[in-house]
């Protein structure tokens, strides 16, 4: 009765035949009687998400990925799914255990702020590009990453700064230059934005949205 392994087989020959309900049971108890069991987990973890029950099926993944680091690629997926259903904590939770265990951190970390910004989340990608910075500071594309969160939480000043610090070390960053321009346009500093439209149209002559912003000075 305490072999997990035993119980997982009896669990996915229910699965064969089409009994769901025992299946699940014989999974439950595997992992109740085994706390390694990271095969049986991943099969419940499985079964939910294609039932579409995502907070089970995200528990099932935090207690996989607290058993190994095979599942990390898995993970991200998950948690995005899991942000766009509104369960916020629960991907967090699982972002940060594969930041944690990842060997490779800085390429999970920015592909955990693509994710979150992508759907919304600004405060925990904050967060990993703050401390990015703070280990890298010549990490230009993390600073400028930053300084688009900052603009849409609505604090343009750390934004100008963190822009500022990107034209200042990469030449020629036109995104970071526009955003500059915008930034002065919105605060009525139409000099300093006609200045820096001219240094990006002169870098590209056919930067259309720089080419708009000038026709609205």
């Amino acid at each position: 009765p305490s072999a997990s392994r035993l119980l997982r087989k009896l669990g996915l020959l229910h699965f064969k035949i089409k009994k769901s309900k025992i299946a699940i049971k014989c999974l439950e108890k595997a992992v109740a009687v085994n706390k390694q069991d990271t095969i049986s987990r991943v099969y419940l973890g499985d079964y939910y998400l294609k039932r579409n029950e995502l907070e089970r099926a995200g528990e099932y993944y935090l207690e996989i990925l607290r058993l190994s680091t095979r599942y990390n690629d898995r993970a991200f997926d998950i948690g995005e799914k899991l942000l766009r259903a509104g369960l916020r904590n629960l991907a967090l939770s699982i972002f940060s255990k594969v930041m944690v265990q990842s060997k490779k951190q800085n390429v999970a970390r920015e592909k955990i702020v693509e994710i979150c910004l992508s759907n919304g989340e600004l405060d925990f990608p904050k967060e990993l590009l703050e401390q990015a910075i703070r280990e890298n500071p010549s990490n230009y594309d993390m600073v400028f990453k930053a300084g688009l969160i900052h603009l849409e939480s609505g604090d343009w000043e750390k934004a100008l700064a963190n822009f500022n610090t990107v034209d200042a070390n990469v030449r020629g960053h036109l995104d970071a230059k526009f955003e500059i321009a915008k930034i002065y346009f919105k605060n009525r500093k139409v000099l300093k934005a006609d200045d820096y439209l001219n240094q990006i149209l002169r870098l590209e002559p056919n930067h259309e949205a720089a080419i708009a912003l000038r026709r609205e000075i």
